[in-house]
């Protein structure tokens, strides 16, 4: 609500709105593990089902997923190392008010982590990964329902989004001195996302309308460095 005096009350509105929100979820999980030489295997299945009704002031909208996911993982370890692969094949389907969707993507995981025996590097410890990973949309963010801002700025959702695929690495090195006093730290991680999901703002006649879209890519780039050193041994 808005209320200001003249000449300046054509700027004046009140505005009621709500949105009723209803949830439904099923999910199942079935998962094998058995030991191996000098490792683990693992493989699981996965279901899931998610439908939500939303009533807002200006529509209703039912928007809902189907998906299964499955995947396989190996961790093999000796001396130090450890390798964990890990390969996944999700598909999910989308039933939203422009109709069905269908989605098949891959998904990959690669770990590898050393701890150095005692000896000269003794306290030392690295990790190095990359992982391809599918994101897709929630359900809030599919719904087209409408919430308005104020008399001229409104927020919807948008059913057409569609899921994009993230690539992840990271790289970090690790020092503990023996007596666990002394550590240096360093992480690098770089993110790239091919048309990933980002708020957007269109105009409409006089209307403002913010909403998410798949836009072409984002980079993102981490870089963490932290030391702990005692000089004196009494500190």
């Amino acid at each position: 609500m808005r209320s200001v005096e003249p000449p300046h009350d054509a700027l004046n509105y009140d505005i009621t709105y709500g949105n009723d929100n209803k949830t439904y979820a099923l999910g199942a999980t079935t998962s094998y593990s058995m030991p191996v030489k000098n490792g683990n295997f693992e493989a699981s299945f996965r279901y899931g089902y998610n439908r939500l009704k939303q009533i807002g002031s200006a529509a209703e909208s039912n928007p809902e997923s189907h998906s299964t996911s499955t995947s396989v993982r190996y961790a093999w370890m000796k001396n130090g190392f450890m390798l964990i692969p890990s390969v996944s094949l999700r598909t999910v389907k989308d039933v939203t008010s422009q109709g069905k969707n269908t989605y098949v993507s891959p998904g990959f995981n690669f770990t590898s982590m050393w701890n150095a025996p005692k000896g000269p590097l003794n306290g030392w410890s690295a990790k190095l990964s990359y992982t391809l990973r599918n994101c897709a949309a929630t359900l809030g963010n599919m719904a087209n329902s409408i919430t308005y801002i104020d008399n001229w700025f409104i927020s919807e959702g948008n059913p057409s989004l569609k899921p994009f695929r993230q690539h992840s690495g990271l790289l970090s090195i690790r020092y503990y001195s023996p007596d666990g006093r002394n550590s240096i730290y360093l992480m690098m991680m770089p993110e790239y996302a091919h048309h990933p999901f980002a708020p957007a703002l269109t105009t409409n006649g006089d209307t403002q309308v913010l909403r998410n879209e798949n836009i072409g890519y984002s980079y993102k780039y981490m870089f963490i460095m932290s030391a702990s050193w005692h000089v004196l041994p009494s500190l």
